[in-house]
């Protein structure tokens, strides 16, 4: 088995931990935060020692694109496409969305990347989709407990309130996780720096042939309409929720993950 093998099939039963049922949001997270680290972690290395083995190989490594549909239900597809697309952004790919805009509408996401981080993707996205909803479901239903306990709000002002906040928690959850992403992958890249090995440059070199690719695939995008926060406290539960993936960080052998959600 190669050791990038290994790493997906280490991969892949952390995954497997974290869409257990039984699990809580808390260790969803903590075992998916640990298997994106391991498949970022072989990613980069591997970039990195096979350019510098030999210099060919950096422009030859394949490019292509992935397309992840997203659920519109509930309302919330543009608050989910959003979120995953900052996700996969932040892991070196180039995004854009294709469907129809209105929220209740199912989307396609498509990433431009090399393919090694396109096949990481296409392991971990759903997961972190799922880890999303479930935080999303649980904090809404905390919010809307204390809400309705302020009894300050009418019940479709309340059902209002929390359908925003539910939103900008998913919005905010895929910005926390990317964050986290973009964080490690720094500290990665300083601890696979070595001299002479020019790592940055090669990952400099990657990142302008997907960007290049992505522009030839779609040469007449328009520009995205951002989508609003709506809730303030969602949007931050939400980025502090994503950002308890805490890449590298959990302790997995503890039995307890550390991170806790907001409350």
């Amino acid at each position: 088995m190669s050791p990038r093998d290994k790493a997906i099939a280490l991969a892949r039963k952390l995954l497997a931990q974290a869409e257990d049922p039984g699990a809580t949001p808390e260790e969803s997270q903590a075992f998916a935060a640990k298997a994106a680290e391991i498949m970022l972690r072989h990613d980069l290395t591997d970039a990195v020692v096979r350019a510098t083995a030999d210099q060919t190989k950096t422009s030859s490594e394949p490019i292509d694109v992935f397309t992840y549909r997203i659920s519109g239900e509930g309302g919330h597809g543009r608050h989910r496409a959003w979120a995953l697309g900052d996700v996969a952004a932040a892991y070196g790919g180039e995004v854009c969305f294709f469907g129809n805009n209105a929220s209740n509408q199912t989307r396609t996401l498509h990433i431009v990347g090399t393919a090694a981080d396109l096949d990481t993707l296409r392991l971990l996205l759903p997961t972190v989709a799922a880890v999303a909803e479930t935080s999303a479901a649980a904090a809404a239903r905390r919010h809307r407990t204390q809400l309705a306990a302020d009894g300050w709000y009418t019940k479709t002002e309340l059902d209002r309130e929390v359908t925003w906040y539910r939103r900008s928690f998913l919005r905010g959850f895929g910005a926390g996780v990317a964050e986290q992403i973009r964080t490690r992958r720094a500290g990665l890249l300083d601890e696979i720096q070595t001299a002479g090995s020019g790592a940055e440059l090669v990952l400099a070199d990657r990142a302008s042939r997907v960007a290049a690719e992505f522009r030839r695939r779609y040469p007449k995008l328009g520009r995205p309409r951002p989508v609003r926060g709506h809730s303030t406290a969602g949007r931050r539960d939400g980025h502090a929720a994503g950002r308890a993936f805490n890449f590298g960080g959990n302790q997995l052998d503890t039995g307890r993950p550390h991170p806790e959600l907001p409350r």
